[in-house]
C-alpha cells in the first residue's frame, strides 16, 4: 500500500519549482508571518540535516479551477513592512502547477 508521501526533493529544487511558477500559493493561505528568527531557526535546522515535516500540494490541472481561483506566487524578495504581501498570478491558460497548501 502506497503510503500518500511522494519522494522527497532537493531545496533546490524546491526553489527551481518556485522560480519557474511550478508552486504557486492558493489565495486560501494566510498572510507570512514568520519572525526573522524563525527563519533563521529553520535554516539552522535544514543545515543540521534536521527533519522540517513535508508540504500538501494540490495538483491543479482543471482549467475552471485556474481561472476560478485565485494564485498568488511565492515571495522572492521578502522586506518587512515593504515586501509583505506576495504577487497574485493569473492561471488562466496556463500550465499544470501544485498549489502549495
Amino acid at each position: 500500500m502506497s503510503s500518500g508521501f511522494q519522494s522527497p526533493i532537493t531545496i533546490k529544487n524546491a526553489i527551481d519549482n518556485i522560480h519557474n511558477r511550478q508552486f504557486l500559493l492558493p489565495a486560501i493561505q494566510r498572510k507570512f508571518t514568520w519572525s526573522s528568527n524563525q527563519i533563521e531557526m529553520l535554516f539552522d535546522s535544514i543545515m543540521h540535516g534536521y527533519p522540517i515535516n513535508s508540504f500538501m500540494f494540490w495538483k491543479i490541472t482543471d482549467n475552471e479551477i485556474k481561472s476560478g481561483y485565485k494564485f498568488y506566487e511565492f515571495i522572492t524578495k521578502y522586506r518587512e513592512f515593504f515586501g509583505e504581501n506576495n504577487s497574485y498570478i493569473d492561471t488562466k491558460g496556463v500550465s499544470d502547477f501544485d498549489a502549495v497548501i
